[in-house]
């Protein structure tokens, strides 16, 4: 199957997550340092809404927009004309040689979310328990390009990352380990897929994952079980 992206559905813009407390208090924790971001990372950035929101934030910075989404990259390549942010069309894990991603099916957006995990029977129980309708899924993956940050970072000619903010359903340790060397200096993801919670096959639960986070030198500086935001002291 080759890494092609069908044509878009309609543009479907979400409500902006990083209104948190969480998220206001990880900028504030940058913005402390006292000099402004220079890259931000924006990694399952899905429409690409919250990415314009950073780059309205901080617009000296370089914002990279990352989302494998066929469907989602082409709406947010509708959506951030004009704004500055840069989008790739790219899985973000710990090799360079493309994978299987699992997307959603369009219409729903709004209750499920593509992974380069594959979703669980429970997952889509789950869904069809919550709201009356079974999950949406494709029936089979679509190939679509992955990439190590630290390897995109050299290709782009960045030296450091400041502030990476992901959403990937799962695959958060993959994303992590893909950064090499780097250490951006504030994480912002969401935690809410880990393994624990039996939605996606094969990612890190919970433990292993905050364990590689502190093994990576970061600390947590505030979590709500569903997103969190971790530190480079």
């Amino acid at each position: 199957m080759s890494a092609e992206r069908p044509e878009a559905e309609p543009i479907l813009v979400r409500h902006m997550s990083f209104c948190s407390e969480g998220f206001v208090l990880a900028m504030d924790a940058f913005d402390a340092l006292g000099a402004p971001p220079k890259v931000i990372v924006e990694v399952g950035a899905f429409d690409g809404d919250e990415a314009i929101s950073l780059k309205q934030r901080y617009p000296g910075a370089r914002v990279i927009a990352f989302e494998a989404c066929p469907l989602n990259y082409d709406r947010m390549i509708t959506l951030i004309q004009g704004s500055g942010v840069e989008p790739v069309w790219s899985a973000v894990c710990d090799h360079n040689n493309g994978l299987d991603f699992w997307p959603n099916k369009p219409e729903d957006n709004a209750r499920v979310s593509g992974s380069i995990l594959p979703p669980t029977a429970s997952l889509k129980t789950e869904r069809l328990n919550q709201v009356g309708i079974a999950a949406g899924f494709t029936d089979t993956p679509v190939k679509v390009p992955s990439v190590r940050l630290d390897d995109f970072c050299k290709g782009a000619g960045i030296g450091a990352i400041d502030i990476v903010q992901m959403d990937v359903q799962g695959a958060e340790a993959f994303v992590l380990r893909g950064l090499g060397s780097l250490r951006p200096r504030v994480l912002f993801l969401e935690v809410n897929e880990t393994a624990d919670f039996g939605h996606y096959s094969g990612g890190a639960p919970m433990k292993e994952l905050r364990q590689l986070l502190t093994d990576m030198g970061y600390e947590l500086r505030w979590d709500n079980n569903a997103d969190a935001f971790y530190f480079l002291p």
